[in-house]
């Protein structure tokens, strides 16, 4: 049974379930029976009967044997709806993500890149896009649902998933901005990823900083069917250092931000460096920044009533 995850974790954390439920929930929700659950999660068919006895408590079901499975999965189908994207949205819950493969381009033919394609589609729901392959190490970037993307990366991340057509899958994750290109003025890729200077988007140049003159660019971005903003990204490399400076602004035709808007920088291991909350009604942005290395990576996370938008990035 397909649910999002971010349906799926919103509906069991209003119901407070822990995080290792929900692992065990998810699991549980496409079917997987006890002992492949277990292995799964590294732990033993015992703890996951004791979790799944704690969940169909919390959602009130009784009784025994294995009817108690189709009715839990009744009450999240019928919750989930209410978490659903509106359908106009679409374009918003597609995720760009990149595979890399241990071959050259010589090794794969068309037939064998098509194959490919299939077998990651045949892994979950929905369709998958082809959208650039890179030479080196071939790297594959795609485009598919968050959902198919994150049941790969699961499958990839467990040890189920390590090659396709005999050729060995080096990694697995999502599309991450280059803001060393932006700094060398190669804005290729960032068209492509929708993202804009700031006069294209709000009709007027950027104040910038009086020490210097930073490169700029903005994307929009949607929380939900009814909150969109503006993400800004400047950067500028003042002597051996590089600043990262990020800011939220409202829609065109508003003129602040919502309250209990997040925004959050956080490191390559998802820790939080720093995160802001709006807590007044009259905030027109959210600024943070950050001062990098060459090779740091890092996100971008944008919260809104459990909607959330994440942006990745390499320096």
């Amino acid at each position: 049974m397909l649910i999002p995850q971010e349906s799926l974790r919103i509906i069991a954390s209003k119901r407070g379930l822990s995080n290792k439920e929900i692992e065990v929930l998810s699991l549980a929700m496409d079917g997987k029976p006890i002992a492949e659950i277990a292995d799964m999660l590294t732990i033993t068919p015992e703890a996951v009967r004791k979790r799944l006895a704690n969940i169909y408590e919390t959602f009130n079901i009784t009784g025994s044997g294995t009817g108690k499975l189709p009715k839990l999965q009744q009450i999240i189908l019928s919750e989930s709806a209410k978490y659903q994207p509106a359908k106009e949205s679409q374009v918003s819950k597609s995720k760009v993500w990149e595979l890399k493969l241990n071959a050259n381009l010589g090794d794969i033919d068309n037939q064998k890149l098509q194959t490919i394609l299939k077998t990651l589609q045949e892994l979950g729901e929905g369709s998958i896009i082809l959208k650039k392959i890179e030479s080196g190490s071939v790297v594959l970037v795609l485009e598919s649902s968050p959902e198919l993307f994150q049941r790969i990366m699961n499958l990839y991340q467990s040890g189920q998933l390590t090659a396709l057509e005999g050729i060995a899958i080096l990694d697995v994750g999502v599309l991450r901005v280059n803001l060393t290109n932006w700094l060398q003025d190669n804005f290729i890729e960032a068209i492509q990823a929708g993202w804009q200077t700031f006069e294209d988007i709000f009709g007027r140049d950027m104040i910038p900083n009086p020490r210097f003159m930073p490169v700029i660019r903005a994307k929009h971005i949607s929380l939900g069917s009814h909150s969109t903003f503006f993400l800004v990204i400047s950067v500028v490399k003042p002597e051996n250092q590089i600043i990262i400076g990020v800011r939220l602004y409202p829609e065109i035709d508003r003129t602040y931000l919502p309250m209990n808007l997040t925004l959050s920088l956080l490191d390559e291991d998802q820790t939080i460096i720093s995160s802001t909350q709006i807590e007044t009604t009259d905030t027109s942005s959210i600024t943070s920044e950050l001062i990098c290395n060459l090779g740091d990576r890092f996100s971008v996370k944008a919260e809104l009533d459990n909607v959330n938008f994440m942006q990745y990035f390499d320096v």
